[in-house]
């Protein structure tokens, strides 16, 4: 997604995985991460793909709650000097119409 050639955010699908959303820091808090969130999610019912899944950082969890993901669990990964990276493996059923 650009505006006057600037790249306002992206985002992909590959399966049912929605994965790299992200918004410029400039456009963020204007309704963008929505937009490309229901724009991902209207190729993937295109495909017949009926729910989709995500990873979301401790940060975006409550925008994909309010768009209707539900947490299946919080997870982690392990990173270097013992470190974690924490995050929430979420879902959401998409409506045929």
């Amino acid at each position: 997604m650009e505006k006057d050639n600037q790249i306002i955010g992206t985002g992909t699908i590959v399966d049912n995985h929605m994965m790299r959303v992200f918004v410029n820091l400039v456009f963020q808090k204007q309704g963008f991460g929505k937009l490309i969130m229901l724009k991902l999610e209207e190729r993937a019912a295109s495909l017949g793909i009926d729910i989709v899944i995500l990873d979301a950082s401790i940060p975006s969890k409550k925008f994909y709650d309010s768009l209707g993901y539900q947490t299946l669990e919080e997870t982690f990964i392990p990173v270097e000097n013992g470190k974690r990276l924490d995050f929430y493996r979420m879902e959401k059923a998409l409506i045929k119409e």
